[in-house]
C-alpha cells in the first residue's frame, strides 16, 4: 500500500513510490549541477554566474523586487499601449524572460534605468526616464498637452502622416480569445469610434524612483510606423532569437517571474471587476514576484500563479498545465459539502457508501485538504467549494490512499470510525447519485428535464408532453447543453439577458474606461406556450452560461427557484499561455444584472432556500427535487 502525503497543497501528489523517484531524480540534478558548473568554471575560468545568480549576489532582496515591480509595470504599459511596429512584432514572452533576467543582474538605481532603456529603447524609442525629483510633469496619468510624440512637434506631423493607437476591446491576448485588440490608424479600421487625441502620452511611477513617460500616439507613412533611428532593434532581437522558451526546464526561475508579470499585466489593464473585489492587486504584484524568486520547481510556480489567479476573486479563473496534470487521477465517488461536512454521495468504491462523512485522507484531515485547496481556487465561497471537492484525494493514477469515514453521524455526532483502502481510477468529474433519465416523467405527471444533459432536439421532441404536463423542474444543477432556447416556451413577449459589458481601453490602469454593451440575447416566444409555471433547481455549481439562463428566469420571474445561490461569474472566458506550459483563463467582460445591480461574486438567488441533509443522502432522497415536487403539487 502506497501511503499519500500532500506537499505543496493538493496540486502536488506524491506517494511512495513518487517519492523515491523524486528524490533520485534531485540528487542526479544535483550531481549534474555540479558537473555543469565545474565545466562552466574551466572553461571560463572563474565559474562565470546567471544573470539571476549575479542578481542574487549583488543586491538585497528588496532591491531585486522593486527593480522587478518597476520591470513589470513599464513591461505592461508598452505592450499594450505604445503603438510602435517593433512593440505589435515583438515575441513579448521571450522578452519577458530576457528582461526578468537582465533585471536581476542589475545592481543599483543607475544601472536600473541604463537597464530599462537598454531593453525598452528598441521597443519604444520615444520612451523617456525621470528620476522622481527630476519629473516636473507629475506621474500617474495620462495627457495630450503638446509633449512630442515620436520625434515631432504638435505643431505639424509629416506630410500624410496618419495617427496611430492602440485600442482594446477587451484584450486580445491569444488565438482562442475572442476580444480583439488593434493598432488603428485613423483612416482606417477601428474597433469603436475613440482614439486618444494626437500627443496622447502617459507618465507613470514604475517604482524604483522612476517616472516613465511615454508615447501613446504615433505618426504612421501608410506603410510603417514613423521613429527615430536610433537606438535600432538588432541587439535585442538578437537576444530574444536566443531564448529558448521550449527548452528550459519547467523549474527555471525566470520563467517563473516572466509568467507572473505577464499575468499580471493582463489583469492590471483589462480585468473587469477591481471595483467589486477585496484584493489590493499592486500588493498582489509583489507577493507574486516573491512568490515566483521562491519558487523551486515547476510545481511551486504552479501554485504561485494559482493564488495569483485567486486573488482575482473570479469563479472563471483558473491556471492549468498540461504537463504537470498528466497521469493523475481521481477517487471514482461523488462529495457533496453538507451540514458541514464532507459526504459521500455517490461511491463505486468498495464499502464506502453514500452518506459516509470523509474525515481524513491518508491520515490528513480532509477539511484542511479542502481548505488548503480552495485558498488556491478563485471565486465565490461557494463555488471555490464544489471545485475543491473534485480535486480531493487527487494523485497519481493507480495509486491508492487509506480513507477515513465515519458512518451514521447525526448532526455532527455519533457514528462509528471506519478505514477504507481505495484506488485513483476516475479521471473526469465526480460520479452523480440519482441516475435521472434526461428527460423524464414523474409520479404524478410531473416532467423533469435535466438540463445539464438534454438537448434542445430531445426537449423539442417532447414539448407537447411538456405543454400538457400538470408541472415541469427544470434541473439546473450543472451547465446547459445549449439548451436556453427552451426559456422562448415560457414567455408571451420578448426578453433579453443580463447586461454583457466588454471594456473598450485606450489608456493603462483601466483609466476613463468606457464599454460595449452590444452583445446581448434577445429571445422571442415560441409555441406551444408552457402554461404551468415552472420550478428550476440550481446550487453552486452553476456558472457561467447557467447564469445566463438562471438570470433571464431571476429577472422576468419565469418560475420558482429551489436550492442555493449560482457561483456568481458570468462573461465569456479569455484564455491565454504563459513560458513554461502554463495557461490560465479569466472573465473577459463585466455582467450586470437587468436591474442594474451587481452579478459577480453574487449570483442569482434562489426564492426558496433548500439543502441536502446527511440523513436524506443515506435514504437516497433528493430533497431539493422533493421540495419542487412539493411546490408543484401545491398549485394543484
Amino acid at each position: 500500500m502506497g501511503r499519500t502525503t500532500r506537499l505543496a497543497g493538493l496540486s502536488r501528489p506524491i506517494t511512495s513510490w513518487a517519492t523515491a523517484f523524486w528524490a533520485t531524480a534531485f540528487w542526479a540534478i544535483c550531481l549534474w549541477t555540479v558537473v555543469l558548473c565545474g565545466t562552466a568554471a574551466a572553461n571560463s575560468g572563474e565559474g562565470e554566474q546567471s544573470p539571476i545568480e549575479r542578481g542574487a549576489a549583488q543586491s538585497d532582496a528588496g532591491d531585486r523586487l522593486e527593480a522587478l515591480r518597476a520591470f513589470a509595470r513599464l513591461y505592461g504599459y508598452v505592450r499594450y499601449f505604445h503603438p510602435s511596429d517593433e512593440a505589435a512584432d515583438l515575441n513579448w514572452e521571450a522578452f519577458a524572460v530576457h528582461g526578468v533576467e537582465e533585471i536581476l543582474a542589475t545592481t543599483d538605481p543607475v544601472d536600473l534605468r541604463s537597464c530599462l532603456e537598454r531593453l525598452f529603447g528598441p521597443v519604444a524609442p520615444t520612451l523617456t526616464f525621470y528620476s522622481e525629483t527630476e519629473d516636473g510633469h507629475g506621474a500617474n496619468g495620462h495627457s495630450a498637452n503638446g509633449h512630442s510624440a515620436n520625434g515631432h512637434s504638435p505643431a505639424g506631423p509629416p506630410a500624410g502622416a496618419s495617427l496611430v493607437a492602440w485600442q482594446h476591446r477587451g484584450v486580445g491576448i491569444g488565438p482562442r480569445s475572442i476580444y480583439k485588440s488593434l493598432r488603428t490608424i485613423a483612416t482606417e479600421e477601428r474597433l469603436f469610434p475613440q482614439v486618444p487625441p494626437p500627443e496622447s502620452r502617459i507618465r507613470k511611477d514604475i517604482g524604483a524612483g522612476l517616472v516613465a513617460d511615454l508615447p501613446l500616439v504615433l505618426w504612421s507613412n501608410g506603410e510603417t510606423v514613423l521613429r527615430p533611428a536610433d537606438p535600432p532593434l538588432t541587439s535585442l532581437q538578437a537576444a530574444l532569437d536566443a531564448v529558448d522558451l521550449t527548452g528550459r526546464p519547467a523549474g527555471d526561475p525566470a520563467l517563473h517571474l516572466a509568467g507572473v508579470v505577464i499575468a499580471w499585466n493582463v489583469f492590471q489593464h483589462f480585468y473587469p471587476y477591481f471595483d467589486v473585489i477585496s484584493t489590493d492587486w499592486d500588493a498582489e504584484l509583489s507577493r507574486r514576484l516573491e512568490g515566483a524568486l521562491n519558487a523551486t520547481d515547476a510545481w511551486e510556480q504552479y501554485e504561485n500563479l494559482r493564488r495569483l489567479a485567486a486573488a482575482l476573486e473570479d469563479g472563471h479563473a483558473y491556471v492549468f498545465n498540461d504537463g504537470l496534470e498528466v497521469g493523475l487521477a481521481g477517487l471514482p465517488w461523488g462529495v457533496e459539502w453538507i451540514e458541514d461536512e464532507i459526504v459521500v454521495t455517490a461511491s463505486e468504491i468498495g464499502g464506502v457508501l453514500p452518506g459516509d462523512v470523509v474525515e481524513a485522507i491518508d491520515g490528513t484531515p480532509v477539511k484542511d485538504l479542502l481548505a488548503r485547496e480552495m485558498s488556491l481556487t478563485s471565486g465565490t465561497e461557494s463555488w471555490r467549494r464544489w471545485k475543491s471537492l473534485g480535486r480531493l484525494g487527487l494523485g497519481p493514477e493507480g495509486s491508492r490512499v487509506v480513507l477515513t469515514l465515519r458512518r451514521g453521524m447525526t448532526q455532527g455526532r455519533g457514528g462509528s470510525e471506519i478505514g477504507i483502502l481505495a484506488s485513483r481510477d476516475r479521471v473526469g468529474t465526480g460520479l452523480r447519485q440519482h441516475d435521472y433519465h434526461r428527460i423524464d416523467k414523474l409520479p404524478g405527471g410531473f416532467f423533469y428535464v435535466d438540463l445539464s444533459r438534454a438537448g434542445m432536439d430531445e426537449i423539442e421532441e417532447q414539448i407537447e408532453a411538456l405543454a400538457k404536463a400538470p408541472g415541469i423542474v427544470f434541473d439546473l444543477r450543472g451547465y446547459p447543453n445549449d439548451n436556453h432556447d427552451v426559456l422562448r416556451y415560457l414567455i408571451d413577449e420578448p426578453v433579453r439577458s443580463a447586461h454583457w459589458n466588454v471594456p473598450r481601453v485606450l489608456y493603462p490602469d483601466q483609466e476613463e474606461l468606457t464599454w460595449d454593451t452590444s452583445g446581448r440575447w434577445y429571445l422571442e416566444p415560441r409555441e406551444p406556450r408552457l402554461e404551468k409555471r415552472p420550478v428550476f433547481l440550481m446550487d453552486g455549481r452553476a456558472i457561467s452560461y447557467a447564469e445566463s439562463v438562471m438570470g433571464i428566469v431571476e429577472a422576468y420571474d419565469l418560475g420558482d427557484i429551489v436550492g442555493q445561490p449560482t457561483a456568481g461569474a458570468n462573461g465569456n472566458v479569455n484564455p491565454f499561455d504563459l513560458p513554461g506550459g502554463y495557461r490560465m483563463g479569466w472573465t473577459g467582460m463585466k455582467v450586470i444584472k437587468h436591474d442594474g445591480t451587481q452579478h459577480h461574486l453574487v449570483g442569482i438567488l434562489p426564492t426558496v432556500p433548500w439543502e441536502r441533509t446527511i440523513r436524506g443522502v443515506r435514504a437516497g432522497r433528493d430533497e431539493v427535487l422533493e421540495k419542487a415536487l412539493e411546490i408543484l403539487r401545491s398549485r394543484l
